[in-house]
């Protein structure tokens, strides 16, 4: 009676130059897939970020127009607001400067040594002192504009 089991023994053991490199070759081949499995799943990452980085990118560029536009509305508004107090505070020197502020001397008066006897020099260091007054509250309403402005901005930002 033969064995069957172990017949193909010979044959392995005669061309066991051909078993390593039919194994190499298998090696070898799962290598490549695995390789290829790598690139195809490179590619696919590096094409989703591309997409991404376009879609950011586009995003940046509307949010960079929209917030120069509206920087633009507020300094408008700022500007319009100057213009609207600088002619408002000037019209409002004007008058003063035109009505006469400064009343007449009473008749009877009860300390004559308080009396000022140049009226034209006390009227001039009067309007002197109401122009600058005029201009320190005008430069302090620039700076309220300016500021209320700047928190338009940054809330229209956020």
């Amino acid at each position: 009676m033969k064995q069957r089991g172990f017949a193909f023994l010979p044959f392995l053991l005669g061309n066991w130059q051909l078993i390593g490199m039919a194994l190499g070759a298998i090696v070898v081949f799962g290598y490549y897939q695995r390789c290829e499995y790598v690139k195809r799943d490179r590619d696919q990452i590096i094409a989703s970020l591309k997409v991404a980085a376009a879609e950011n990118e586009k995003r940046v560029k509307v949010a960079i127009a929209q917030a120069k536009k509206d920087k633009e509305n507020v300094d408008n508004e700022n500007l319009r607001l100057r213009k609207s107090n600088t002619a408002l505070a000037r019209s409002l020197r004007d008058h003063r400067a035109a009505s006469g502020v400064l009343s007449g001397v009473p008749a009877p008066a009860k300390r004559p040594d308080l009396a000022c006897f140049s009226r034209a020099d006390y009227e001039r260091a009067f309007g002197q002192l109401d122009k600058g007054l005029s201009e320190l509250a005008e430069i302090c309403d620039q700076r309220t504009i300016d500021l209320d402005t700047g928190k338009t901005w940054i809330q229209q930002v956020k």
